[in-house]
């Protein structure tokens, strides 16, 4: 193959397969914590910081990144109120149930996973 060919076959098929998982999730994290750094009352960068953590904990292992998307989301609905925002507190508590939701099955295949492996340990210790 061509060098040209060779480096448009990389750019429109392998290159995008290597961020089909996190697009633009770390982007808009980071765009989000900005919005929070210029203004700490802001209800919606708290909010997206919330969400983008949440999808990005869906792919990992732990659960460190749902449970701060949780705070996050959960100062998002404080600041809802505090500002009197009632339209915007029923989606922000929309975003935390599916958040929690997220987090629960998250534990929930950890402590199966766990239970899996400690079973497979007994196995071997006892031979069977």
């Amino acid at each position: 193959m061509k060098f040209c060919s060779l480096f448009f076959y990389y750019y429109f098929h392998i290159s995008p397969l290597s961020h089909q998982h996190t697009p633009i999730f770390y982007q808009a994290y980071e765009d989000a914590v900005l919005s929070i750094e210029l203004d700490e009352k802001n209800v919606k960068g708290h909010l997206l910081t919330g969400q983008a953590l949440a999808e990005l904990g869906k792919m990992e292992q732990g659960t460190e990144k749902l449970k701060l998307a949780l705070k996050r989301m959960t100062k998002a609905l404080s600041l809802c109120s505090s500002q009197g925002l009632q339209a915007f507190e029923k989606d922000v508590q929309i975003n935390i149930y599916k958040a929690k939701k997220t987090l629960w099955l998250k534990e929930l295949e950890i402590k199966r996973t766990e239970a899996m492996n400690f079973y497979k340990y007994l196995t071997v210790i006892l031979g069977y």
